[in-house]
């Protein structure tokens, strides 16, 4: 072979090791820029998971609760163990703007919210530990309660509740010597043995109610007395209240089969 097809052929050579070199690197960075690529779609899934769970956490038994309520029975010192008998909640917290009424309901263990919500009224006074509370402090007692009759000076709402007609000799006793403290008492079937009552028919704010089971049973002298959730758009003598609308959508939804509470904070 002659010297200048020697050159010729090396050149060749070097020239296609120089094409394969060149391939090679551009796969390589191919393959970088892939594999970057991948990581920074994880990197953003993994951002992003936490915020797609953030409307809801997880139950001592894996079933998802919403986050709100699960602040407010943390707030009051109570968890889901404490409403596991009851299917329907109202809630009563305080926020940035003031107190809050807002139901929630539960199906197959887990809890979502109702579509009941508005501002609320409390005692004049704030809440207060039921261990502090006194007849006339004008403090709604905190905690956990069950619920019992509905009742108003109105006509049914259409409530599956026990409902009760307020009308003309209807009294609730606050009368702490007297032992018909802390009960309905109707004067047609009663003989008066108290010196201080709520005459309920002469309350607005009565024209639509239940009843707190607060203090009930058993009934302790001087430890707070007609514990409502009522008509209202005030602070109240240590009922919780809310506007008519809101009172009216809540007794629709109540059913004594749901065991129904509300919490306080």
């Amino acid at each position: 072979m002659s010297k200048k097809k020697i050159i010729i052929t090396i050149s060749c050579v070097l020239l296609v090791l120089s094409l394969i070199a060149s391939g090679s690197v551009a796969l390589f960075g191919m393959k970088i820029a892939l594999s970057h690529e991948k990581t920074t779609e994880a990197a953003t899934q993994a951002t992003r998971k936490p915020a797609q769970q953030a409307a809801a956490t997880p139950d001592k038994k894996g079933i998802i609760q919403p986050q709100k309520l699960t602040r407010v029975l943390k707030a009051s010192g109570h968890g889901y163990d404490d409403i596991k008998n009851s299917t329907q909640l109202i809630t009563v917290y305080e926020n940035d703007d003031g107190y809050v009424i807002e139901c929630f309901e539960c199906s197959g263990g887990e809890w979502r919210s109702v579509d009941i919500k508005s501002s609320a009224c409390v005692g004049k006074n704030g809440t207060i530990d039921p261990d502090e509370k006194t007849e006339g402090d004008y403090c709604s007692p905190q905690g956990l309660y069950s619920l019992g009759f509905a009742f108003g000076t109105k006509d049914n709402p259409g409530t599956a509740m026990e409902y009760r007609s307020v009308y003309d000799g209807v009294y609730w006793v606050d009368d702490v010597e007297s032992p018909l403290y802390n009960q309905w008492v109707e004067t047609g079937n009663r003989n008066v043995t108290w010196n201080s009552a709520e005459k309920m028919w002469t309350y607005d704010e009565y024209n639509y109610g239940v009843v707190v089971n607060y203090n009930t049973d058993p009934v302790v002298k001087n430890k707070g007395s007609a514990i409502f959730l009522h008509v209202g758009s005030s602070y109240t003598a240590g009922c919780v209240a809310s506007d008519e609308q809101t009172i009216v959508a809540i007794l629709k939804w109540l059913t004594p089969d749901a065991d129904p509470m509300i919490l306080i904070n």
